[in-house]
């Protein structure tokens, strides 16, 4: 069977060559018929089903200050408030558990303090500093392990 391609896409399959294959790729094939459509992949001489179309996008990415702490469960905001809380540090009796709370502190302080600047501008959370501090406050057990992603899918459409 012969086998007409444009761009490697498969266009039509037949026994004999049109008298007319202008803007075709014709090629000589004996496997299995192969689908209109289907794209040749010449790396492993077979033909392959196009990949799916991305569907239309579901999340915007861009948000504001605002709609990204409105990203976190209110459970997850008060966490994050009370790890950020100079008097709940002050509190703690363990020198090393002191320590480790205020680095904890100064690392949420860092990501979310500009959050509170109503000129910031908006922001891009699959930025992969945003990832980094998602990762931090997903370690800090403030969030749970599957939150960075759904928080990096952004404000629904």
């Amino acid at each position: 069977m012969k086998v007409l391609l444009q761009d490697n896409v498969v266009e039509r399959v037949v026994e004999k060559v049109p008298s007319v294959v202008a803007g075709y790729q014709v090629m000589d094939w004996d496997g299995d018929r192969p689908d209109k459509g289907q794209i040749w992949n010449p790396g492993a001489q077979t033909f392959e089903d196009a990949p799916a179309a991305a569907g239309p996008p579901t999340h915007r990415t861009t948000v504001t200050a605002h709609e990204f702490k409105r990203l976190f469960t209110l459970t997850e905001r008060m966490a994050i408030d009370q790890a950020r809380d100079q008097s709940v540090i002050d509190a703690l009796s363990d020198d090393l558990a002191k320590t480790a709370a205020r680095e904890l502190k100064r690392a949420l302080d860092i990501f979310f303090g500009d959050l509170d600047n109503p000129l910031l501008p908006p922001l891009d959370v699959t930025h992969p500093d945003v990832a980094v501090g998602l990762e931090n406050v997903r370690a800090a057990a403030l969030i749970e392990d599957h939150r960075p992603a759904e928080i990096q899918l952004g404000v629904p459409l």
